[in-house]
C-alpha cells in the first residue's frame, strides 16, 4: 500500500450512523452543550446528554468530546448505569483508535461490545464491529479485519440494516484493497456505493468514493481520483463535518503533487493545517500534510524545507510505529540530502528506507499469504454455505413431494370412505324400502 492509504480512512473514522440526523452540525452541539449545562445533577440525564454531546462532537471537537465521554463513564460507573457505561466506552473506543491507540482503542470497544451484547442492542454491536475492524486495520491485521467486517455484514443482512450492509461492504472493499485485490475491492465498494445512493446515504456514499478514489491512485489514475475526493468533500459540506472536508482537502493536494501541480498543492496543504489547529487534528493527519510538503519542496527545488517537513514528517510516524509511511518518507530525504550534496547524510537515510522496505516486505508477504488463505477459507465455507443450501432446498422439494403424496393418499382413502359409506346407505334404504314393500303385500293378502 502506498504511503497515506490508511491515513486517508482516518478521517472517515467518526463517520458513524448515529441518533442524530445532520442538519446544523453546530447548531445540534450548542443545544446539547446548553442541556448539558442546565442539568448539573449527577444522575441518568445527564449522562444521556453527555454522550450525545460526545457522538456529536467526536468530529469537529474531538478533545471535548474526549471529555465529555470521561464525565459520562465515571458517572455511569458511579450509578451502576449499564447503557451509559456502554455508550461512553464507544466513543471512547473511537477517539483512541483515532489517535493510533490501538490498546486502549480495543479495551474499550471490547468493553462496550460486551454490554451492547448483553442488552441485545444490535444497532451499537454494529459500531462495535465496525471499529473493531478499522482498529485492525490500523495494525495491519488484515485477517482480524476482514474477520470483523464479514461478521459485521452478516449481522446487518439479518437485520436488513441497508446503512450498516453498506459500512460493513466498503471496509470489506477496503480490505481487499490493502491485501492488493483491486478486483475484489471495487466490487464490493461499486456495491456499496449502489446500496447507498439508493436510499440517498450521504455517509455511505462518502465511504464508498473514498475506497474508490485510492483504487484510482493504486492505478495511477490521479484525476479520476480527485473526482471521487471531489465528492467526498461535496458531502462534508453538505453535512458541515469540517473534518472530513479538511481530510478531502488533503487527499486532493496529494493527487495534485503527484501530477506536478506544486503551485496549488502548497496553498491547500498550508490551509488544512491551519485549520487542523482549530480542530484538534491527530499527529497522524499532520505527518501526512507535512510528508505532502516534503515532497513537493523537493520536486520544486527547495530541500532546506523539504528536510525540515521530512525530519518532523519521519519523527510522528516513527512514534506512531507507521512503517509505511516512515519508509517513504526517508527516501524523501535520502533524495533531499543528495540534492544538497550531503552524501552521507542521504546515504543514512537510503540505509533507513531500505530497512523499513526490507521488514514491509517481508511482514507483507506474510500478512498477504495468511490473508488470502483466510479468504479462500471463507471461500471455501461460502461454498460449503451454497452446498447445504442448496441441499436444504432438495429435501424441502421432497419433503413436499412427500406431503402432497400423502395428501394424495388420505384424499383417496376419504373418496373411498364416502363412497363406501353411500353405498352402504343406499343399501340400507334398499333393504327398508324392500321391508316396507313386505309389509304392505302381508296386508293386502290378510
Amino acid at each position: 500500500m502506498r504511503n497515506g492509504c490508511y491515513i486517508k480512512y482516518f478521517f472517515l473514522l467518526f463517520l458513524l450512523p448515529d441518533v442524530h440526523q445532520v442538519y446544523s452540525q453546530s447548531t445540534v452541539i450548542e443545544e446539547l452543550r446548553a442541556a448539558v449545562s442546565k442539568h448539573p445533577q449527577k444522575d441518568t440525564i445527564r449522562i444521556n446528554r453527555l454522550n450525545e454531546l460526545a457522538v456529536e462532537a467526536r468530529s469537529n471537537a474531538p478533545k471535548e468530546a474526549f471529555a465529555s465521554a470521561n464525565e459520562a463513564l465515571n458517572l455511569s460507573n458511579q450509578l451502576g448505569y449499564t447503557i451509559g457505561v456502554g455508550k461512553s466506552c464507544l466513543v471512547l473506543g473511537f477517539y483512541h483508535r483515532f489517535r493510533s491507540q490501538r490498546d486502549s482503542a480495543l479495551y474499550y470497544t471490547q468493553k462496550a461490545f460486551e454490554i451492547f451484547r448483553q442488552l441485545h442492542d444490535t444497532l451499537q454491536q454494529f459500531a462495535c464491529l465496525y471499529n473493531f475492524a478499522y482498529i485492525y486495520t490500523g495494525n495491519g491485521d488484515l485477517e482480524n479485519n476482514i474477520s470483523y467486517s464479514y461478521r459485521g455484514l452478516t449481522l446487518a443482512e439479518e437485520k436488513n440494516n441497508q446503512k450498516w450492509i453498506v459500512l460493513f461492504n466498503t471496509q470489506l472493499g477496503n480490505s481487499f484493497l490493502n491485501l492488493g485485490d483491486n478486483n475484489k475491492a471495487q466490487q464490493y465498494l461499486l456495491h456499496a456505493l449502489n446500496l447507498a445512493k439508493k436510499t440517498n446515504d450521504k455517509d455511505g456514499i462518502a465511504h464508498c468514493v473514498d475506497g474508490l478514489a485510492s483504487i484510482c491512485e493504486e492505478n495511477g489514475k490521479w484525476d479520476q481520483a480527485i473526482q471521487y475526493y471531489e465528492t467526498g468533500k461535496q458531502i462534508a459540506v453538505e453535512t458541515q463535518n469540517r473534518s472530513h472536508q479538511n481530510g478531502e482537502n488533503l487527499n486532493i493536494a496529494d493527487m495534485k503533487e503527484r501530477q506536478g501541480r506544486y503551485n496549488e498543492v502548497f496553498p491547500i496543504v498550508y490551509t488544512c493545517l491551519e485549520l487542523a489547529k482549530d480542530m484538534d487534528a491527530t499527529p497522524a493527519f499532520i505527518a501526512y500534510a507535512h510528508g505532502l510538503l516534503a515532497r513537493a519542496h523537493l520536486h520544486t527545488g527547495h530541500p532546506d524545507s523539504a528536510i525540515l517537513y521530512a525530519m518532523q514528517c519521519l519523527q510522528v510516524n516513527q512514534q506512531l510505529g507507521r512503517k509505511s509511511s516512515s519508509r517513504n518518507i526517508s527516501k524523501t530525504l535520502a533524495e533531499a540530502f543528495a540534492a544538497k550534496g550531503q552524501f552521507k547524510e542521504a546515504y543514512q537515510y537510503q540505509l533507513l528506507y531500505a530497512s523499513y522496505r526490507d521488514s514491509l516486505n517481508e511482514r507483507e508477504t506474510i500478512r498477504k499469504t495468511t490473508a488470502l488463505q483466510y479468504n479462500n477459507d471463507l471461500d471455501k465455507k461460502q461454498s460449503e454455505i451454497t452446498l447445504l443450501t442448496k441441499n436444504q432446498e432438495l429435501s424441502r422439494q421432497k419433503n413436499r413431494q412427500q406431503k402432497l403424496l400423502l395428501f394424495g393418499t388420505v384424499g383417496g382413502l376419504l373418496l373411498i370412505g364416502g363412497l363406501s359409506l353411500f353405498l352402504w346407505r343406499n343399501n340400507r334404504e334398499k333393504q327398508r324400502a324392500n321391508l316396507r314393500l313386505q309389509q304392505q303385500q302381508d296386508e293386502l293378502k290378510a
